[in-house]
C-alpha cells in the first residue's frame, strides 16, 4: 500500500514538471486560529497574504472563517467563507467572495495518516473586463494528502496533490488547475504548530504557466 502511495505521487510530480511554459515564484504567509466550540464542532479563523512575481508584489489577501463537524472518526463537513482583495489587470485590489463546502474522509495506515476532501467552491468578483467575469466561477476540487507521524519527535512531514475542475465554464481542459506539495508540521507546544511548505502549481488558465511557491504558516488552537 505504501510503496502503491509513492508511486502515485511520483507520477503526479512528474506529470506537473512536464513542458513548463511560463514560472514565478511567490511566498504565502499564514496566520489561523482554532478553537473547537462544543463537541465535534470547530471554528476557525484565518488570514493570508499572498506573493508573485518573484515575492515582489502582493497578489491577493483575504481573511476566512470555517465550520468543521466531525461526524466521526474517518468523516467530517465544513463550510467556509473568504472575503479576499486580489490585484488586477490595472494594478489596483478589487474585492473577491467565495463560499465553499468540503467533504473530508481519513484513515490511518500504520505512521500514515491518509485523507481525501471533496470541495465545491464558488467564486465572485467585483471586477469585471468583460461578460464572463460577471459569471461566478464555480470549481470541484479533489485533494489526497498524505502526512508521516513521529510521535517521539515534534515534526511531521506530509505531501499532498489537488486538482481543480470548472464546472460552470467551457475550457480546453478539463483540469484547470493542479497543485504539488511537500512540507512539514512542527509542534511548538501542546496549542502552537508550523508548518513550512513547497508548492508546484500549474495553472492551465488563461495562460500556461508554472509556480514555485513556498508557504509559511502559523496555527494555534485554543
Amino acid at each position: 500500500m505504501i510503496k502503491k502511495i509513492v508511486f502515485i505521487f511520483y507520477l503526479s510530480v512528474s506529470a506537473i514538471n512536464v513542458f513548463p511554459q511560463e514560472k514565478d515564484f511567490g511566498i504565502w504567509y499564514n496566520i489561523e486560529a482554532e478553537k473547537e466550540i462544543v463537541n465535534d464542532l470547530k471554528f476557525s479563523l484565518a488570514g493570508a497574504l499572498r506573493t508573485f512575481s518573484n515575492a515582489s508584489k502582493t497578489e491577493e489577501y483575504f481573511i476566512e472563517c470555517e465550520l468543521d463537524y466531525k461526524i466521526n472518526k474517518h468523516l467530517s463537513l465544513a463550510g467556509n467563507y473568504r472575503f479576499n482583495k486580489n490585484i488586477e489587470d490595472n494594478d489596483k485590489y478589487y474585492p473577491r467572495h467565495r463560499w465553499a463546502a468540503d467533504f473530508n474522509v481519513s484513515h490511518d495506515i500504520g505512521r500514515f495518516d491518509l485523507s481525501g476532501r471533496f470541495r465545491l467552491q464558488q467564486r465572485n468578483k467585483t471586477y469585471f473586463e468583460d461578460k464572463e467575469d460577471k459569471i461566478p466561477d464555480v470549481h470541484a476540487r479533489f485533494r489526497l494528502k498524505a502526512v508521516w507521524k513521529t510521535p517521539d519527535f515534534p515534526i511531521n512531514p506530509y505531501t499532498s496533490l489537488e486538482f481543480y475542475y470548472p464546472l460552470n465554464k467551457e475550457y480546453e481542459r478539463d483540469v484547470e488547475k493542479k497543485r504539488f506539495i511537500a512540507g512539514m508540521e512542527y509542534k511548538i507546544s501542546r496549542h502552537h504548530f508550523i508548518e513550512v511548505e513547497y508548492m508546484r502549481q500549474r495553472d492551465y488558465r488563461p495562460v500556461f504557466a508554472d509556480d514555485d511557491i513556498i508557504g509559511l504558516t502559523y496555527l494555534f488552537e485554543f
